[in-house]
């Protein structure tokens, strides 16, 4: 039985999506270096996305739990 894809996610998403859980992760860091280091890592995470968007890529990704054929 084929199990069912999981929703279609533009590329831009995926990145604001990581962005946002290294936002998060500093937040809980109880180190300040490595928070600095995630923030730094966030922000070119939501310059990817800015970037994406504007060039105008859909770039949509499938995700499924089951292997390719």
């Amino acid at each position: 039985m084929p199990r069912k894809l999981r929703q279609e996610l533009p590329e831009s998403e995926i990145l604001r999506e990581r962005a946002l859980r290294c936002r998060q992760l500093a937040d809980g860091a109880g180190n300040l270096e490595f928070a600095i280091k995630l923030n730094a890592i966030s922000d070119e995470y939501e310059c990817d996305a800015k970037r994406t968007d504007a060039e105008g890529h859909i770039n949509r990704r499938y995700y499924s739990s089951h292997q390719k054929e």
